[in-house]
């Protein structure tokens, strides 16, 4: 996705700076604490014209995100005649200017149904869970790079005995960390990525065979020193390329390993509360770029998947796979080793909230990185909103427990 591209999906997701009727449950109060942390790093000269402008343009992004949508929908979700189109129409548009919730959500969680007006009560919506989860861990003193450099965190993982993907190498500023042997891994395929990246950004798969090394998508052959050279040109953290357990790798395709992202929450008693989960299955091109992101319901089984973020899917549309109910292989292990990692390694207790990317593999669960935002609109997608799992509590005890719900927020 190009910056443009990314902004203008941003914008359609984004909502005001703020929820337009008072807090009467405790998602709704996190909700209007979350909506002021909108350009909250910046200075006031600048936060005040920014938020303005957001408020200007919402109302003109939401309508044409409603009317994209609208286009989009599956047969058996249409409206059927001129009236019906009129009236999802203005009520995806109500949804949207009075209780800020995107098109796009709206659409994924099956707001048009009866009933459904409890949910939007519940559930968090957009960039909310980025800004709540990044500004709890401020105020809770943890420092981001635990866990944004990711051989800082594979180390913290290896030190407190934590089952995690293995490091082969790291470069930072041009050069290679530790002793500067000749590198020569004893594998025959590598994954690489940004030291401190996200979404994907800097991977890449290089496989070995008779002649050299070779990106996994095509390229030029490379010899180990003209491999390395490379790598030195930026800051990147090298890794054998993980096998992923044959369930889940039958359910997907490309170079990226398939993995579980598990949401977890900390309390000031430390105890560690599973938030939510969805796992993330490659569709061939480049790392990151498009993936099939699916719900994991409690007891592990796939639920509603997502391709590219938008598209609800049944199948891969690659291997053809049937996705419905797929049981996560190793899902207590993956469980009981995310728990805990957030409970016993100290500097990950200090984010109040982490979202952990775990590799399922044939030998068990294994520890890729933790990121300190994460999307929650797919931890929604079955009929729990985030508002009904352990997120509020945990979220208002830290908030309380800094010196009242508004510390910290502007």
């Amino acid at each position: 996705m190009s910056r443009r591209a990314a902004r203008a999906d941003l914008l359609t997701r984004c909502g005001f700076p703020f929820v337009p009727f008072p807090a009467r449950t405790p998602l709704r109060r996190l909700r209007h604490l979350c909506r002021r942390e909108m350009f909250g790093s910046r200075p006031l000269w600048q936060r005040v014209p920014l938020r303005a402008a957001v408020v200007a343009v919402w109302p003109v992004a939401a309508l044409a995100a409603t009317i994209r949508c609208l286009r989009a929908l599956p047969a058996d979700e249409r409206p059927t005649g001129v009236r019906g189109w009129v009236a999802r129409a203005v009520d995806v548009m109500r949804r949207a200017l009075l209780d800020d919730v995107p098109p796009d959500a709206y659409a994924i969680y099956r707001l048009h149904e009866p009933g459904r007006a409890a949910f939007v009560a519940d559930a968090l919506f957009g960039p909310e869970p980025q800004w709540l989860a990044g500004r709890l861990a401020r105020l809770g003193g943890a420092d981001e790079a635990d866990v944004a450099d990711k051989a800082r965190f594979a180390d913290l993982c290896r030190r407190h005995g934590l089952a995690v993907v293995p490091t082969l190498a790291v470069y930072r500023d041009g050069a290679r960390d530790g002793p500067q042997t000749p590198f020569s891994p004893d594998h025959v395929a590598l994954w690489v990525k940004d030291l401190r990246g996200s979404r994907g950004a800097g991977a890449a798969c290089w496989r070995r065979d008779a002649a050299g090394w070779r990106e996994a998508d095509g390229g030029p052959v490379l010899s180990e020193s003209d491999l390395e050279e490379r790598w030195c040109r930026g800051d990147r953290l090298v890794q054998p390329l993980v096998i992923a357990h044959p369930v889940l790798a039958a359910l997907s395709a490309g170079a990226a390993v398939p993995d579980v992202r598990v949401v977890t929450g900390i309390g000031r008693d430390g105890d560690v509360a599973v938030v939510g989960a969805q796992a993330r299955l490659g569709v061939g091109g480049r790392p990151g770029t498009r993936r099939i992101v699916a719900a994991v319901a409690d007891d592990g089984r796939l639920g509603t998947a997502l391709l590219a973020g938008r598209r609800p899917v049944e199948r891969h549309p690659v291997t053809g796979a049937d996705l419905r109910g797929v049981e996560i292989p190793c899902w207590p292990e993956a469980l009981a080793l995310v728990r805990r990692a957030h409970a016993t390694v100290p500097e990950f207790a200090r984010f109040p909230f982490l979202g952990w990317d775990v590799a399922i593999t044939a030998d068990g669960p294994l520890l890729i990185e933790a990121n300190v935002s994460w999307d929650g609109l797919l931890l929604q997608a079955g009929d729990r909103p985030l508002g009904r799992t352990a997120l509020p509590a945990i979220a208002l005890d830290r908030l309380d427990g800094d010196g009242g719900a508004s510390a910290g927020f502007r």
